[in-house]
């Protein structure tokens, strides 16, 4: 290839990134924008998360098709039971809890409070995978703990309730993410399509009881009643809105990371809950002290520090594995046989 094609191919595959990661920042920031409009009208954080299923389960086999990802096989019922269900409880409870946690508190603040996963993603997968942590890590949780400790003492528009479904919200899309991981590598789905699946089963599970607790009064009740017309009106557009621009957000995200390096991808992630946190403040103008500002940004410092830690594990775990196998490689067969077995048992350990 010549100079000016490699140029060109260079500038427009920067081009690309940079679109993307804006329509990532853009949609984050404008669906907790429309989450919060609507819940500022009505108290309704389970019809958020339907409507958001309801965008998500129609729009993302499209959007699957766009990105030429290979379609799923069809799931059995014992699959469904046993990889989908679990999955799809984890996320009602933590959306709607999420929902709950911003009709409670700000935004902004509802945010520093997740920045809290890396903790319930190192205690979790210890619990639950034996997975053993750097040091490195470890320590990065401290600036965490902290910043989010200081931004909660001073933060004025405080709500225990809020601040409890947001740590709800938080630990449930930790074991979330890590039950997820599992899942796909037994089942060997694309998370994407595993998405989808979750995403249906989740509408399925959560529809009874949005309409015993929100839809019968949002539609026959006074909820309804409650509302003008053109506050009715509002509420439809945004709901919409948001569940379009979570859908957007997410697939924005895929293809992000799919066209940069993880340690690029984890960087802008911080950038994202930062442009979020400050766009929620400068929107809603909630009033924040110096103090405040100092817990937000030293714990999303704690959580740079914490991406950077566990990527460089990654690496060093990488090179051990590389080195070992190279070691093995380099031993005279008669030291390591192959036998039928030793092959079936390392296929089996690859695929439980």
């Amino acid at each position: 290839m010549s100079p000016p094609a490699k140029t060109h191919r260079r500038v427009t595959s920067t081009a690309k990134v940079l679109v993307l990661c804006s329509l990532w920042y853009f949609a984050s920031i404008m669906t907790n924008v429309f989450g919060k409009r609507v819940l500022k009208i009505l108290s309704c954080p389970m019809t958020i998360t339907v409507c958001q299923l309801c965008v998500i389960t129609l729009v993302l086999p499209m959007a699957n098709d766009w990105l030429a990802i290979p379609k799923a096989r069809p799931l059995s019922r014992r699959d469904n039971i046993r990889f989908i269900a679990p999955v799809a409880i984890l996320k009602v409870i933590a959306s709607v809890s999420s929902h709950l946690s911003i009709l409670k508190v700000p935004v902004s603040y509802a945010h520093t409070v997740k920045a809290t996963m890396p903790i319930f993603t190192v205690v979790l997968s210890r619990l639950i995978l034996g997975q053993r942590h750097t040091w490195a890590v470890y320590f990065t949780l401290v600036p965490i703990m902290s910043g989010v400790i200081i931004a909660t003492v001073t933060e004025i528009s405080f709500d225990v309730t809020g601040m409890l479904c947001a740590l709800l919200a938080t630990s449930m899309f930790s074991l979330n993410s890590i039950y997820s991981k599992k899942v796909m590598s037994v089942s060997a789905l694309h998370h994407m399509w595993l998405l989808f699946h979750v995403s249906r089963m989740s509408l399925i599970m959560i529809a009874p009881f949005w309409y015993y607790k929100e839809g019968h009064d949002l539609f026959f009740g006074s909820m309804r009643s409650k509302l003008s017309f053109m506050e009715e009106q509002t509420v439809i557009l945004e709901l919409i809105g948001n569940g379009f621009t979570n859908t957007l957000q997410t697939v924005a995200a895929f293809t992000f990371l799919s066209l940069v390096q993880p340690v690029s991808y984890s960087v802008a992630n911080v950038g994202k809950r930062v442009f979020v946190i400050l766009a929620a403040m400068l929107y809603f103008k909630n009033p924040v002290t110096s103090t405040n500002l100092l817990g937000v940004s030293i714990a999303i410092f704690g959580i740079y520090l914490y991406n950077r830690a566990k990527m460089a594990a990654n690496t060093h775990s990488k090179q051990m594995q590389l080195e070992q196998q190279s070691a093995k490689l380099s031993l005279p067969l008669h030291h390591a046989p192959v036998t039928g077995n030793t092959l079936d048992t390392e296929f089996s350990l690859r695929t439980v």
